[in-house]
């Protein structure tokens, strides 16, 4: 028979059970939402939804992308730096994480690019390419440089917000050239792209996957892509730096971030996979693709170059006109 000590003894242990439990459950043990803070459609969603996939099949449970792109992606930002640190919300990271404090007030009071966020890995990097519509008369990089300069800001070009990867490459552009554009902002990049073709806009600056179906029917001119040599399926057009702008080599990164303070062994589980990934030889043939940079960082190796970019960016807008 169990004596009064003993039975205290287990009771109490039971009622512990479930808080031990807690504390040492194996991660992950349920969905994982990974926040892409741009629209559907656009690089960066194509490669979020990429990975999400292949994270999944690795760790064992679904990764659910939820697409947040209102304000430029400042409230999936928002969203993911108020999340629970546990592994179980991540986002999906590019230049507009260093950008967005920099460019919008109420962000910079909602997140902070290094201190928010607990870096997990970066999976790639993703060029960026300048389009007008196949109506317009620009036919080069030269021909808008000149048609801004000749229409003292009264070209249009389209973004998703400021401090989006789109507003930013625009602006080096015009920092780079002495020049002025009007900035039109949207919703969703996807809405811009649509005037693009239309005519509507006189350029926008995005991701040469967005580009290639409307390229091939005949809808849409690419006048540059960034990077450091031309891409296999756009061989015709040439770099910013073949069209005489070197200074507007403007790349963004996709990095897997998680709120600040996720513990270092969910951080493990998930760039052991993420990175498993990024070098896989099945990402190799997709990037190239979709005309994305290979090159993985681990959470450690990112955490400090993240530093370095967060203060390169902070240089560049500094030297942008107010």
């Amino acid at each position: 028979m169990m004596d009064k000590r003993t039975f205290l003894k287990s009771a109490a242990l039971a009622s512990l059970a479930p808080s031990v439990l807690a504390q040492t459950e194996a991660f992950p043990s349920r969905p994982i939402k990974l926040i892409c803070p741009a629209s559907a459609g656009i690089a960066i969603d194509a490669c979020a939804r990429y990975f999400a996939g292949k994270l999944a099949a690795k760790v064992g449970v679904p990764v659910n992308v939820e697409n947040m792109p209102g304000a430029g992606g400042l409230l999936g930002f928002n969203a993911a730096a108020r999340a629970k640190p546990d592994g179980y919300t991540l986002i999906f990271a590019g230049i507009p994480i260093y950008l967005l404090p920099l460019f919008q007030k109420e962000a910079s009071s909602m997140f902070d690019p290094i201190k928010s966020f607990t870096p997990v890995a970066r999976v790639c990097y993703v060029p960026v390419s300048f389009a007008v519509s196949a109506e317009s008369t620009i036919h080069t990089m030269g021909d808008l440089v000149d048609q801004m300069k000749a229409k003292g800001g009264r070209i249009r070009y389209g973004s998703q917000g400021l401090g989006s990867t789109q507003h930013i490459c625009s602006a080096v552009l015009n920092v780079a050239t002495n020049t002025k554009a009007e900035h039109v902002l949207y919703k969703a990049a996807s809405s811009g792209v649509i005037d693009v073709v239309a005519n509507r806009i006189d350029f926008m600056c995005l991701s040469p996957t967005v580009w290639i179906p409307l390229k091939e029917a005949g809808k849409v001119r690419v006048l540059a892509v960034t990077g450091a040599q031309r891409q296999t399926l756009f061989p015709d057009v040439p770099t910013t730096t073949e069209a005489g702008f070197p200074d507007v080599d403007v790349k963004s990164q996709f990095d897997f971030m998680a709120p600040a303070g996720t513990p270092t062994s969910v951080v493990r589980v998930l760039e052991a996979a993420l990175i498993e990934a990024g070098n896989s030889e099945d990402f190799k043939e997709w990037a190239n693709k979709q005309m994305f940079l290979r090159g993985t960082l681990r959470s450690t190796e990112l955490d400090q170059l993240r530093r370095k970019e967060n203060d390169y960016w902070r240089r560049v807008v500094a030297q942008m006109p107010q």
